[in-house]
């Protein structure tokens, strides 16, 4: 367990002793948001094993017209039919005209599909797989409660998904506290959307320099007083704040390809990946950008690798030498680039005091939020 650094550790649920359920889960969504009662239904099913899979739905629709009645009807079993497609864990949002009539009744709802997440025989993936269910169950959510309205492709992402996965951060912090192991997930969370985005240049859910600067407020903030209404505006001001704008995503591509053009190699070989290659080419590629915010992406994509975290299922193995030495590489680089949550970030790892990811934003803040000031512990 990494020692704790910081200005309280306040836990409202200990991660030990929850266990995800669903329809407790959905009820507290409900109970918090009474607006998405009647609207918005959250489908699961019960186990993640091929064949038919039963479905359970989870909330009620209300006032619903009859001459839409069929269609709904239509849209569930088309959602069934998708769970029992899929013999992964997923999760989606959609919002459904149920009729596309021009003289029906105007009805619209919500979705959420709920994949059950397979138990692990992994002491650590298992340990781990509550806090990731809830926090998959709120970032679908918030999609709902932060909705974006414009169809423009450039404009949609990654700040939809930005949206979502600041107020999963947010809601993930106000239940569970700052205590180490859940800044352990979210971090780990945060670099996987950057290996992604490294490894393949895809954007859409580049979320990393929305959640990371969440996680240095968790320091010094308490998250846990946080009212419903307040996650949602807080997740507002976060993604629009420090979503990756479309100079930022264009130049870190570019900083990326040869990690890129490595995975493109392998897979027209049909060829595994060799993890060290990978992270030795994502590491290298960083630390010789002169682009601040490459460089901070793939810091937050690297740094979890340094501690031995899994990618893909294969665990990092590291030499301490070369931990020294790389640890030292991103230090006097952050430095360089006046990035002091980065330097500190590995400092920590250095010392081995703490494996927490505390960062500070990747992106310049436009403004402080009164809020957060609010709830800034004593």
């Amino acid at each position: 367990m990494s020692k704790f650094i910081g200005a309280f550790a306040r836990q409202t649920q200990s991660m030990d002793d929850y266990r995800f359920d669903l329809a407790a889960e959905v009820a507290a969504i409900f109970a918090d948001h009474p607006a998405l009662a009647g609207n918005t239904l959250f489908l699961s099913t019960d186990e993640n094993q091929p064949g038919n899979k039963p479905l359970r739905v989870h909330g009620t629709l209300l006032n619903v017209p009859d001459d839409v009645q069929p269609h709904i009807e239509s849209a569930l079993r088309g959602y069934l039919g998708n769970c029992r497609a899929h013999d992964t864990p997923k999760a989606f949002f959609s919002e459904a005209l149920t009729s596309d009539t021009p003289d029906a009744s105007p009805f619209i709802m919500n979705i959420v599909v709920m994949m059950a997440t397979p138990h692990s025989a992994t002491p650590e993936v298992e340990a781990a797989r509550d806090i990731k269910d809830f926090f998959k169950l709120r970032h679908e959510t918030g999609h709902i409660l932060l909705p974006l309205l414009t169809e423009n492709r450039r404009e949609r992402y990654p700040l939809i998904e930005c949206l979502a996965d600041a107020y999963a951060t947010i809601s993930t912090l106000q239940k569970f506290g700052n205590a180490p192991e859940v800044m352990d997930e979210l971090a780990k969370l945060g670099a996987s959307r950057a290996m992604t985005f490294i490894s393949s240049g895809i954007a859409d859910h580049l979320t990393t320099s929305v959640t990371a600067p969440i996680l240095d407020a968790a320091m010094e903030h308490d998250f846990t007083t946080l009212t419903p209404e307040q996650m949602v505006e807080l997740a507002r001001n976060y993604a629009h704040a420090y979503a990756p704008k479309q100079h930022h995503l264009d130049a870190a591509r570019d900083t990326f390809k040869p990690v890129r053009q490595y995975v493109d190699d392998v897979e027209e070989r049909d060829e595994a990946r060799d993890l060290g290659q990978l992270l030795a080419l994502t590491s290298s590629t960083a630390l010789a950008s002169g682009d601040k915010f490459s460089f901070c992406i793939g810091a937050h994509g690297f740094h979890p690798m340094l501690q031995g975290a899994s990618l893909g299922g294969e665990k990092t193995v590291i030499s301490p030498a070369m931990r020294d030495k790389l640890v030292d590489a991103y230090i006097e680089k952050a430095a360089a680039f006046g990035q002091l949550g980065v330097m500190r970030l590995f400092q920590q790892n250095k010392a081995e005091t703490c494996t927490v990811a505390v960062v500070t934003p990747l992106l310049p803040a436009p403004r402080a939020y009164p809020l957060l000031e609010a709830l800034k512990a004593p």
